[in-house]
This record gives structure tokens, C-alpha cells and sequence, in this order.
């Protein structure tokens, strides 16, 4: 036998709002009513949420619910953040931002894709897992020496740790190019910069005048 509607309303208990259908005060509707991660049920007058994160009844204004468990997916970058526990409809304190290596941190966020970060004086209503956001750092290459002298196209201005660079030569009208070298004394040749390098760069352009052969009178 089907239960008819007496009623239907908007009700909170502070962690929601959702629309309940009340029947009758000893009469419990045949379906449960949902308004996102929390739902509602009336029962012999009482209203009763429904949390999906930690699935538990619990009556509104009488109940304590379990705490909530915030995880930390690291995104195969830094050190694996401890889970949080995190009393229910409080706010959650952030941990202490984790590092890597030629990555700058960029926050958390509630999608693995990065597109909506977490608030950290939201309150936590389900237990949940929060993704951690890398962005690679570009490092700087500084080329010396070409005073009258034209840089190849190919040589890049910035780079990442990702990146395996091979420098090609520059060009200097009436000289020969001698290659890349680490500073101005010119002892240590560099033919590029090698994949995993975390930090700016300096490189330096050798060139050797073209002496003009004497002619033969």
C-alpha cells in the first residue's frame, strides 16, 4: 500500500538542508530522500541524516557521528602526507605543504584533475581525498659571450627537470665557433644541460678569429 504525503518541508541540523516528505508521525516513507552526500529520513516524527561518507543513520540534534578521515593523494610527486582525522562539521587543518624537487607545490584540491581546491575553513561533512597539485618549475639559461655573435634558434631560454638539452653552436661572422664552456676561463666544456638538473644555468660561447693568409706578391 502506497504512503501518502501529509507534507513535505526544508529542515537543517547544521550539517544540511534537504526537503523532507513527512507522512505521518509514526509513519516512515517508503523511499530515502537525497540532497548530495547527505540524506533524509522521517521516523515516528524525527529526522533522521544519513551521511554516505562514513554510512550512518543519525538523528538530527541528538547524535554524535564518528569522526572523518581526510586522505592525501599525492599524485606520484613528494612525500605521502598522513591522513587527517577530522571531527564531523568542523574545519580541517591543512598539513604542511609537501615539496619536490624541481616541482613548486600548488595546493590541494577535490578533484584529481586540479580544477576545484579544497577551502581549508570549509567543514569536513564525509570522509574524503583531496589530490595534491605539481606544476613543473622552469629553470633559466643564460648564453654569454655572443657580443657580435648570433645564438642558435634551437638552444632553449628555459628548461625543466624533464628536459635533456644538447646545445648547438652559435654563429660569429670572421670566427670559428669552439663550443660551450661552464665559465669565461673557457677549461670546462658544456654540451648541454642533462635531464634531472634543478637550478639556472650559465653558459659561455668560445670563438677563434679566422686569421687571413697572406698573399704572395
Amino acid at each position: 500500500m502506497s504512503v501518502s504525503i501529509l507534507d513535505q518541508k526544508t529542515v537543517s541540523d547544521g550539517r544540511c538542508n534537504a526537503t523532507v516528505y513527512c507522512t505521518s508521525q509514526d509513519t516512515k516513507p517508503t523511499g530515502i530522500f537525497c540532497t548530495g552526500a547527505v540524506c533524509v529520513e522521517v521516523d515516528s516524527g524525527k529526522v533522521f541524516f544519513y551521511d554516505q561518507g562514513v554510512d550512518g543513520w543519525f538523528e538530527s540534534g541528538s547524535d554524535t557521528p564518528p569522526n572523518c578521515t581526510v586522505s592525501f593523494d599525492m599524485q606520484s610527486h613528494g612525500t605521502q602526507v598522513d591522513a587527517l582525522t577530522v571531527a564531523w562539521n568542523t574545519a580541517a587543518t591543512a598539513p604542511t605543504p609537501p615539496t619536490e624537487t624541481g616541482y613548486t607545490f600548488g595546493g590541494w584540491y577535490v578533484d584529481p584533475g586540479c580544477e576545484t581546491a579544497w577551502v581549508w575553513t570549509d567543514k569536513v561533512l564525509n570522509t574524503m581525498t583531496l589530490y595534491a597539485k605539481w606544476t613543473l618549475v622552469e629553470y633559466t639559461i643564460t648564453y654569454n659571450g655572443l657580443s657580435g655573435a648570433t645564438n642558435s634558434p634551437n638552444n632553449p631560454a628555459k628548461f625543466t627537470i624533464l628536459d635533456e638539452i644538447v646545445f648547438e653552436p652559435a654563429t660569429k661572422e670572421g670566427y670559428t665557433f669552439d663550443g660551450w664552456y661552464t665559465s669565461n676561463a673557457y677549461t670546462t666544456e658544456m654540451e648541454g644541460i642533462a635531464k634531472g638538473t634543478h637550478t639556472n644555468k650559465n653558459t659561455y660561447a668560445k670563438f677563434t678569429e679566422i686569421e687571413e693568409e697572406a698573399s704572395v706578391s
